[in-house]
């Protein structure tokens, strides 16, 4: 059993509970560097603006940057690592050194179902870049299903989403699903009509999709075989690592 610390939920009550740990881990890496790139005017994405965790879940934050860094209602020193079981629901909003401006909002759920640690694709309903709600369940089938995650400001998101498209119109036995984290609707409509993409485009406001396939950086590449995550590519991909990459897992 942990201690699972209460936070204040919108009610503005605080609690603190005891809760069994559900096994499912979001973790989240500061990298050295951090602050110069974000005082240089880079986003650096971290952890979504908008995250949905259960109770007994838990979270894990390393900073291996030099100076202390507010995460939402976090604050972590330089060079330490900061564990979090969820044990309240609610809702709360904190600031955070990457995004400034704006604050980060951590919704905790009651924990309804059995959760799992294996990366998987999820089955829930999320809007999709047209603002209709669609099951993520419709995207499994027969085919290999290749994910990208990305974000309207992320540079190497703009060279790679083209490239993700063309593959998916000349390789019929893949499916692409496109996962924005982060952004709201008209962005990510206009930002796909300038671009040209026709592959489905997921909003995951609250990082559920995320969460469940164990990535939250952008951009990255997942690969997924019978709902479950069975290769990862963090970082950019270019057109030849991505026919490699489906090559070797498929």
């Amino acid at each position: 059993m942990l201690l699972g610390i209460g936070l204040i939920t919108s009610c503005g009550q605080s609690d603190v509970r005891v809760v069994e740990p559900t096994g499912v881990v979001d973790r989240y890496v500061i990298a050295s560097g951090t602050y110069q790139r974000v005082m240089r005017g880079e986003i650096v994405q971290i952890i979504p603006r908008k995250l949905e965790v259960h109770i007994g879940d838990e979270i894990i934050i390393e900073n291996q940057d030099n100076i202390t860094h507010m995460i939402g209602p976090f604050t972590v020193r330089a060079g330490e690592t900061l564990r979090h079981v969820w044990a309240s629901t609610g809702t709360i909003e904190g600031d955070c050194t990457f995004i400034p401006d704006q604050k980060v909002t951590i919704r905790v759920l009651p924990q309804t179902q059995p959760r799992t640690k294996k990366s998987f694709w999820p089955e829930f309903q999320v809007e999709n870049v047209d603002g209709a709600t669609v099951n993520t369940a419709d995207f499994n089938s027969d085919k290999v299903l290749v994910v990208t995650l990305w974000s309207t400001w992320c540079v190497p998101c703009r060279r790679e989403l083209p490239q993700l498209q063309k593959f998916a119109e000349a390789n019929s036995s893949v499916s692409i699903v496109a996962v924005n984290l982060g952004d709201d609707a008209p962005s990510v409509r206009a930002y796909a009509n300038e671009l040209g993409l026709t592959m489905p485009i997921l909003l995951d406001a609250y990082g559920r999709i995320s969460s469940a396939v164990g990535v939250a950086s952008v951009p990255a590449t997942i690969l997924i075989r019978d709902k479950q995550v069975v290769a990862t590519h963090l970082g950019e991909i270019a057109s030849e690592e991505l026919v490699e990459f489906v090559s070797q897992n498929s």
